[in-house]
């Protein structure tokens, strides 16, 4: 069975029914993902296990580094093997690149192989998934990723709107 669970579940600033979380519901659960495949069923599939989510789509790394520079996702999922530009070249650039150095990046590919998963990993991708996935599992992984984003946003924001403290520096 499907299951579809939005991005925050837990612990970043959801009110469950259980008990209000440690973040403010001013963390919006609406996060924009980019998924970049060349795949029309497959980038459907992966466009249909993430409810709840902003989604944009490319059908190969040159569109997915151009949407990604104008958009700044807050995640992106890419297929290795993609014409006109891969997955790999799109992700070193998009890591070179100060403006989306920071946005994590899921890899997924037909090949399991140990060696394409090292270079995956070497190019700057986040977590690598091999073809054909659970639904469940990609959704962990982008939990996994975006959940410390959340986290250090949340705390950045709280040391920023601290007030300023002022202190005398005395000589020695």
């Amino acid at each position: 069975s499907k299951t579809s669970m939005p991005y925050p579940d837990n612990n970043d600033g959801i009110k469950t029914k259980e008990t209000q979380t440690k973040f403010p519901t001013t963390v919006k659960p609406e996060k924009h993902i980019l998924v970049v495949e060349d795949n029309y069923d497959v980038r459907n599939y992966i466009i249909s296990c993430l409810n709840g989510f902003q989604v944009s789509k490319a059908a190969n790394g040159k569109e997915g580094l151009e949407l990604a520079q104008n958009l700044i996702p807050d995640l992106i999922i890419s297929d290795v093997r993609m014409p006109l530009m891969d997955g790999v070249e799109m992700t070193t650039m998009l890591k070179k690149n100060s403006r989306t150095d920071h946005i994590p990046v899921i890899m997924l590919t037909a090949k399991g192989d140990v060696t394409d998963r090292i270079e995956g990993f070497n190019t700057g991708a986040d977590a690598y998934l091999a073809k054909p996935f659970h639904d469940g599992e990609l959704l962990a992984i982008i939990n996994n990723l975006l959940r410390p984003r959340a986290a250090l946003i949340y705390n950045f924001s709280q040391y920023v709107l601290e007030e300023p403290v002022e202190k005398t520096i005395t000589p020695p």
